[in-house]
C-alpha cells in the first residue's frame, strides 16, 4: 500500500532509494520515518505516468514536498534528480543476486496478481514468463547506476543481508538510529486463503489461479472451488441459464475461467 509521511517543516538533505521494488525499499523508508525524515513512498501510478511522458513539473512539485523517497518512480530519476540537488544522497538497495531478486518478484507477483503499476515499472514484463528478461533489466540497473555515480561521495549499494548494512546506511547519512531494521512486507507472514479471498474481492479470478499453481494442493483446490463459486455468482447474473450450466461442465477452473473472462468483461 503505498503511503505518504505528512511533510513537516525543517528540510533535511534529500535521500533517494533508487533500489528497485523487492530489494528492501520498504525497510529503508521505515527508518527513514524513524528518523524523522518526511518521506515518500512512491507515488506509484503518479511518479510512473509523469516518468513516462517526462512530466518533470509533476515529479518536482513531489519531490520538493519530501525528504527521503522509496519505491517507483524513483529508481528510474535519479540522474535527473541529481542533476536536479547536487547534494542528494542516493542508495542503491539490492538483493544478494539476481536470482534471489526475481523468486521474491515472482512470489510478490503470485500473490498479489500483476498490476498496471508493475508492468509499467517493470518494462511490460511478467515475472513468471519473462525470468531471464526481468534478470537482465535488474543487473543492467545496478550496473547504468553504478556508472553514473561512480567516484561519487554521495552514493552507498546496501544489502540487507549484510549484517552491517544498517551501520553503514545510518554512518552514511549521519543518523541517529540504534533500533533493529525493520523488515517490511514478509510474504510468508501472510495466508494463502486469504490472499486468494481478497484477490476474489477485487475480481482478478485469473490472478487467483495463477498464484494458487505455486501452492499446495489444498491451496489449490480451494482457490479452483472459489474460482468456480464467483463465476457462477457472476454468471447467473448475466448470462442464460442454459450457458452457465453448460460452462460449468468445464472440467478445470482455469478452463472455466478462459471460457468466461471475457464475456464477464464485455457484456
Amino acid at each position: 500500500m503505498q503511503t505518504i509521511s505528512q511533510p513537516g517543516c525543517e528540510p533535511k538533505t534529500k535521500v533517494f532509494c533508487i533500489g528497485l521494488g523487492k530489494t528492501g525499499t520498504s525497510t529503508f523508508g521505515e527508518i527513514m520515518r524513524q528518523c524523522d525524515y518526511k518521506h515518500s513512498e512512491g507515488p506509484v501510478h503518479i511518479g510512473l505516468a509523469a516518468f513516462k511522458v517526462q512530466d518533470l513539473e509533476t515529479l518536482f512539485r513531489i519531490s520538493e514536498m519530501f525528504d527521503s523517497f522509496d519505491d517507483y518512480p524513483w529508481p528510474f530519476l535519479y540522474r535527473v534528480m541529481h542533476e536536479r540537488y547536487p547534494d542528494a544522497k542516493f542508495v542503491l538497495t539490492k538483493r544478494e543476486n539476481p536470482d534471489t531478486w526475481w523468486k521474491s518478484l515472482n512470489t510478490h507477483n503470485l500473490r498479489q496478481g500483476p498490476k498496471d503499476n508493475q508492468l509499467m515499472s517493470l518494462n511490460g514484463y511478467l515475472p513468471a514468463q519473462n525470468a531471464a528478461e526481468l534478470k537482465e533489466f535488474y543487473l543492467r540497473h545496478i550496473e547504468e547506476v553504478r556508472e553514473y555515480f561512480s567516484g561519487s561521495g554521495n552514493f552507498i549499494e546496501i544489502c540487507w543481508n549484510d549484517q552491517e548494512a544498517r551501520s553503514k546506511l545510518v554512518s552514511f547519512l549521519g543518523l541517529d538510529f540504534s533500533g533493529e531494521v525493520p523488515h517490511q512486507n514478509a510474504a510468508q507472514d501472510k495466508d494463502p486463503q486469504e490472499l486468494i479471498d481478497g484477490l476474489l474481492k477485487g475480481s482478478r479470478p485469473g490472478a487467483a489461479l495463477l498464484f494458487a499453481e505455486s501452492q499446495s494442493a489444498e491451496v489449490q483446490k480451494y482457490a479452483a472451488d472459489s474460482v468456480r463459486s464467483y463465476i457462477q455468482a457472476c454468471c447467473c447474473k448475466r448470462f442464460p441459464e442454459e450457458w452457465v450450466a453448460e460452462t460449468q461442465k468445464l472440467g478445470s477452473a482455469r478452463k472455466l475461467w478462459e471460457k468466461v473472462k471475457f464475456p464477464l468483461l464485455f457484456k
